[in-house]
């Protein structure tokens, strides 16, 4: 129990802050693979048979998926952000580590408050670490890529986008406790997701704030999966008639915050166009150099591979139909497993309906993060009930007395 204790604490630094592992000469690919694999051994180490010989299977898998990758996968020239590449190879072995490291997790009955405590505490310490930047100016790990990001935030991480989701994530873990910490503890993480200055995920933790504020309407919403899946069709449905009718690549902006939203719907006008002449996409190195750009009253013209700040866009852009097949198949996961596992499958929603104004994968610490949840998700669907590992308990003098019994983790 010591060593698993310990090694949610590590691997919850690991996830906020893999770029600390540099300091001690281990690469961010390296110290969250590593954290991965280890975590996937403890667990086998603690569960069934059947379920050891199963881990073992997937492991061998990803090693062989690993090398497979590798040969095809160069570093993406096209940047989701100014300060980040993306190496399909390393992506893929994140997701398939992080994929069983989940499911293992769930299916090996790990104490939820492993998991729970470590990733919430390094959330607040970051969450007030990031109020002291955006309100003071003063940055506790300065760095070049911090320059040109007047009072948004960083507190180390790789971008204000990345510490904005971590924290704003966590808002979920504080479903069901009591509301004398739930409310403060809240507003901190709120406070500090808005200090990052990213829109995605300032979006996901106003979300989450609600829901764990309103935990009765927010079950009760979570139960009508079948609405939530038919309003997200609406949506989706939305979203194209936009992209085919209505968004263009031509911004009439005045400001940097016009800028940032009109970029993101010319990202998506451009999507039918790269759908229809590559419906592959472009390969491992996404949108090629000059081949798109925005027109900016502000900005002026812009070359758009420089940045695709969508998940959606971004899959598109390196694997086609096939990468918005992938983004819709998990974010439905999320949406049917909200009934057996709540608080996970809340999480993987509210990022990945950040997804849509965040390239999640662009970002190996946030896949890691997304196929964790994901492999939760799989989990309890597939055992058709909550997994153990995430299964939390909400204020008892507030739940109904007859379901009491029901909500004990």
């Amino acid at each position: 129990m010591l060593v698993s204790g310990l090694l949610g604490w590590v691997l919850a630094v690991s996830l906020f802050y893999p770029r600390a592992f540099k300091l001690l000469g281990v690469p961010e690919f390296y110290a969250l693979s590593g954290m991965l694999v280890v975590a996937a051994l403890i667990v086998i180490g603690r569960s069934k048979p059947t379920v050891a010989l199963l881990a073992i299977a997937g492991l061998c898998l990803f090693f062989a998926l690993r090398f497979g990758i590798m040969l095809f996968s160069e570093p993406a020239t096209a940047q989701p952000t100014e300060a980040t590449t993306t190496n399909l190879g390393e992506v893929g072995t994140i997701a398939v580590l992080g994929l069983i490291a989940g499911w293992l997790g769930a299916a090996g009955g790990t104490p939820a408050r492993l998991i729970r405590t470590p990733f919430l505490a390094v959330a607040i310490i970051s969450a007030v670490l990031a109020v002291v930047e955006s309100s003071t100016g003063f940055r506790f790990f300065p760095s070049e890529a911090q320059i040109g990001y007047d009072g948004r935030a960083f507190v180390g991480q790789q971008h204000p986008i990345t510490l904005g989701l971590f924290i704003g994530v966590a808002i979920a873990l504080l479903y069901g406790t009591r509301a004398r910490v739930r409310v403060p503890l809240a507003a901190i993480l709120l406070g500090g997701t808005i200090a990052t200055g990213s829109e995605g995920p300032i979006a996901i933790a106003v979300i989450l704030t609600l829901a764990v504020l309103l935990p009765g309407p927010a079950r009760a919403i979570a139960g009508r999966t079948k609405f939530i899946t038919f309003a997200s069709i609406v949506a989706i449905g939305v979203v194209v008639w936009l992209s085919f009718f209505h968004w263009t690549t031509h911004l009439y902006d005045a400001s940097v915050d016009q800028y940032s939203a009109g970029y993101r719907t010319a990202l998506y006008a451009v999507l039918p166009e790269i759908l229809a002449r590559n419906p592959l996409g472009f390969g491992p190195n996404g949108m090629p150099a000059d081949t798109y750009y925005i027109y900016s009253t502000y900005r002026g013209v812009r070359d758009m591979s420089l940045s695709i700040d969508s998940e959606p866009v971004y899959l598109a852009t390196q694997l086609g139909i096939v990468g918005i097949a992938i983004f819709l198949a998990v974010y439905f996961t999320a949406v049917a497993a909200l009934r057996r596992s709540l608080v996970p499958a809340l999480m993987l929603v509210a990022v990945m309906l950040g997804g849509v104004l965040v390239a999640l994968h662009a970002w190996l610490s946030v896949t890691a993060l997304v196929t964790g949840l994901l492999g939760i998700c799989i989990h309890s669907l597939v055992a058709g009930r909550a997994a153990p590992a995430v299964t939390t308990s909400p204020d008892r003098r507030t739940a109904p007395r007859s379901r009491r019994r029901a909500f004990a983790a």
